[in-house]
Formats: structure tokens, sequence, C-alpha cells
């Protein structure tokens, strides 16, 4: 049987989605892995996992965070983020 290559996915009442087990398993994904979400000009969007850069990036925002204690890792930016921010109009 072949994959779709859509998958139509609901919102939960706490605004999380579940990935299809097809999907999982195609990208390997488990729990506690981080996705991003990219919204392109056109309005579409991108799911994927980080680059093992941004995966880097994200155990400095933890570490940062176990020794500062007062900065929330969500709200800090990895370089690649910054860049990517600064390119945006």
């Amino acid at each position: 049987m072949t994959e779709p290559k859509v998958h139509v996915l609901r919102v939960g009442s706490r605004g999380r989605v579940t990935l299809p087990p097809a999907v999982r398993e195609r990208l390997g994904a488990k729990e506690g892995d981080w996705l991003t979400i990219t919204r392109e000009g056109d309005g579409s969007f991108w799911l994927k996992f980080p680059t093992a850069e941004a995966e880097a990036g994200a155990e400095v925002k933890r570490k940062v965070f176990e020794l500062f204690g007062t900065i929330d890792p969500e709200d800090m930016l990895t370089a690649e983020e910054m860049r990517a921010q600064r390119q945006r109009p």
C-alpha cells in the first residue's frame, strides 16, 4: 500500500497535533524530538526535523537554562534562528 502524500491532522484542545504512525516511522521521530515549522512567503508551512547544528543549538539553550535558570530556553534563539529572522522582510 502506498503512503499518502497528504495527511490531515486534527488540532486538539491544547493545540497539539499527533503525527500519524507512518509519518513518525518514515522520519524516525520519537518522543522528545524537536521539529521546526517554517512559514513560507506563499503562506504554506513546512514541518521538518532540525539539522544537527540546530539540535546542538537547542542543547546549548538547555545548558544555559540549567546555569542561569531565569532564562526560558523557549525565549532564546540560536544563531541560525537569528540569521533567519534578519533575512525576513
